[in-house]
């Protein structure tokens, strides 16, 4: 029996049924307020941010990580996100080591954002890595991958991931799931 996702957005919308956001240009101040305020409107009233619960995103891409925490902090949110650029650095980062010690500086996340194809460790090995090791396999895992492929949505299903969006996402998608998976997820797991 296949695990299914804890948050089930990958299956609600086919790519093709995805319309892209295209602003023309002399309207992108007012289109982008406004859909911002639909982001707003989807999560709902309640307070779209928990500043004490940490995001933890492994993106070797830096304009995705620009783009992503911009967006946050133009929705409210006000979570510290912590970046780091490959899996091997994501699972030192869990575990404490290689200069990732200090809690009060690099607190354990509340989520973490997992790309999938990077260097060093993927994103697949980095959920293998966090479902062997009992600390970390509740750790609620959103993959945000460029990657379609049904093959790699059902590896990443397999591998506990609680959501898996396509980088060619709806914003209102990904700030409402992040926002149910910080509001389930409630504190940190512990070592």
């Amino acid at each position: 029996m296949r695990k299914q996702f804890l948050i089930d957005v990958v299956y609600q919308q086919s790519p093709s049924q995805v319309e892209p956001f295209r602003i023309p240009d002399g309207q992108r101040d007012q289109a982008s307020r406004d859909k911002l305020n639909g982001v707003r409107k989807a999560i709902g009233s309640e307070q779209l941010n928990m500043p004490t619960q940490t995001i933890l995103y492994a993106e070797d891409d830096s304009n995705d990580v620009f783009l992503l925490t911009r967006a946050m902090r133009k929705l409210g949110f006000q979570n510290p996100i912590q970046h780091v650029r490959d899996g091997a650095v994501a699972i030192s980062y869990l575990v404490g080591s290689n200069g990732f010690n200090d809690r009060a500086k690099y607190p354990l996340p509340s989520v973490l954002l997992l790309d999938l194809k990077m260097p060093v460790k993927d994103g697949f090995e980095v959920l293998e890595w966090l479902r062997s090791h009992p600390a970390f396999k509740e750790l609620p895992v959103v993959v945000l991958s460029s990657s379609d492929l049904w093959e790699d949505k059902g590896r990443a299903q397999e591998l506990g991931a609680t959501a898996y969006l396509t980088k060619s996402f709806d914003w209102t998608q990904v700030f409402t799931t992040l926002h149910r998976v910080l509001r389930a997820s409630g504190s940190s797991p512990s070592t």
